[in-house]
């Protein structure tokens, strides 16, 4: 479990399944730059369930000090690389938006993968228009790489997203003895 300032980051449980599919099917839970999904329960929980397993990634949840579960963070392996790994977070509770808890998620979670495991490089894909994720990502120590256009359709439209990424390298000068001075 990963203890920060406004949050807890542990492990997605099997038990966590179902409020996972009630916020993917909301769309004021998936905010205004991703799109609901619109599958059978038991066919999303059976899916979920075999991801649980896998181990090439991880799926969290991000829960308020009180231990109300507000949004989910994961990461997954890159295809093509082995020392990078791409991680997505979904702040779910729309009143748990805009305080911060992104910045604070990204941290505590860079700061984990990069001190558990031999990676170079990790990265995250947003929408360009997505200024609070990009912020937060620049907060939290990621710079923009490149905008991929027309990566995805969502909301009907093909849209533009940035990749942004954080290398250990950047991750190791932001925590040094000097820049905290």
């Amino acid at each position: 479990m990963l203890i920060g300032e406004q949050v807890t980051i542990r492990p997605l449980q099997k038990d966590d399944l179902e409020l996972l599919y009630q916020w993917r099917s909301d769309q004021e839970s998936m905010g205004g730059f991703m799109d609901t999904i619109l599958v059978n329960e038991e066919k999303f929980l059976e899916g979920m369930e075999a991801v649980l397993g896998d181990k090439g990634r991880l799926d969290a949840l991000i829960e308020d000090l009180e231990g109300n579960p507000i949004g989910i963070l994961s990461y997954h392996e890159v295809a093509g690389s082995n020392v990078a790994l791409e991680i997505g977070i979904l702040i779910a509770e729309p009143s748990a938006r805009g305080k911060g808890i992104g910045r604070e998620c990204l941290e505590l979670f860079v700061d984990h993968l990069f001190g558990t495991k031999p990676l170079m490089r990790v990265q995250f894909l947003t929408r360009v228009d997505n200024h609070g994720m990009r912020r937060s990502g620049e907060k939290a120590g990621f710079s923009l790489e490149g905008v991929l256009r027309k990566f995805a359709l969502v909301q009907g439209e093909y849209r533009d997203f940035c990749m942004m990424a954080i290398t250990r390298d950047d991750w190791k000068a932001m925590r040094s003895p000097e820049k905290s001075r």
